[in-house]
């Protein structure tokens, strides 16, 4: 789990943060339980490296190191109108 100032850090272009908004690239820690409270369909998205996800991660939250985002742009297509 994320203490109370970190982020994705993701700073990617594949990361759309809350509410579909593209040049939002991550979320508070703050507005992304207010998400997971509220029961909004959403993907959570982890772009840090394995080693960091495997130290600590959020529960549901689903992992695409920033290295490795281009080989699952398939897979993200389910989520292209959805919040990422």
């Amino acid at each position: 789990m994320m203490g109370g100032n970190e982020s994705c850090g993701c700073g990617g272009s594949g990361c759309s943060g809350a509410g579909g908004n593209a040049s939002q690239l991550e979320i508070s820690p703050q507005e992304t339980k207010k998400m997971m409270d509220s029961g909004t369909e959403f993907l959570l998205m982890d772009c840090r490296k394995i080693e960091e996800w495997e130290e600590s991660r959020i529960e549901g939250a689903k992992l695409i190191p920033m290295d490795e985002l281009s080989m699952h742009i398939e897979q993200l297509r389910a989520w292209e109108d959805k919040d990422i």
